[in-house]
């Protein structure tokens, strides 16, 4: 029987949150005055491009409910599930496996050096040697 790897979602805490807003039946705008932040701010931290850090997980907490612990471990999750998606193994000419979340890879066994080029259009990765 063969093995299946299904590769976790990321699923930033913003999902969460605008549940709450939801639940709540608040407006962007108006959550965002509870929260004493900007529309711009609450609109990275929804999309997950602004990390979650103690200061908004107490503001969450004071405004939604749910202890700032759980929202700092969604955001933990998160960048965790992340980083391991963005996580390149590279084959080296001399033989040795290297794994990095790095763009630039140096091969610790030869010394080579590697970038990491990715191709937007078709989701394919490509090496480039320098």
């Amino acid at each position: 029987m063969n093995d299946i790897k299904i590769a976790p979602i990321p699923i930033p805490p913003g999902n969460t949150i605008l549940d709450q807003i939801n639940f709540m039946r608040l407006t962007k705008k108006e959550f965002a005055r509870r929260l004493h932040v900007s529309i711009t701010f609450l609109d990275a931290l929804l999309e997950g491009k602004m990390p979650l850090d103690n200061v908004v997980a107490c503001d969450l907490e004071r405004v939604i409910g749910l202890p700032a612990q759980f929202w700092i471990g969604l955001e933990k999750t998160y960048r965790e599930v992340l980083g391991e998606q963005n996580m390149f193994v590279i084959w080296c000419k001399c033989g040795y496996v290297i794994e990095s979340n790095d763009l630039s890879i140096w091969c610790p066994d030869c010394g080579a050096n590697y970038n990491i080029v990715i191709n937007s259009c078709l989701s394919k990765q490509k090496k480039v040697k320098e």
